[in-house]
């Protein structure tokens, strides 16, 4: 789900299909992650979740 889609070229010419990526990385650096659950004729969920602040 988090992989660059592409669509028989080897990169997209319109910086689409990365969006999904470019989160994962920015959860990531974070020290977080990000999950989803999908259901076919429903649709698809995301949860981020965020360390919480030590402050």
């Amino acid at each position: 789900m988090f992989e660059p889609f592409f669509r028989g070229e080897k990169r997209p010419r319109d910086g689409t299909a990365l969006g999904l990526k470019i989160v994962q990385d920015c959860v990531a650096l974070y020290g977080s992650e990000i999950n989803f659950t999908s259901q076919e004729g429903t649709g698809t969920r995301f949860a981020v979740r965020l360390p919480l602040s030590a402050a």
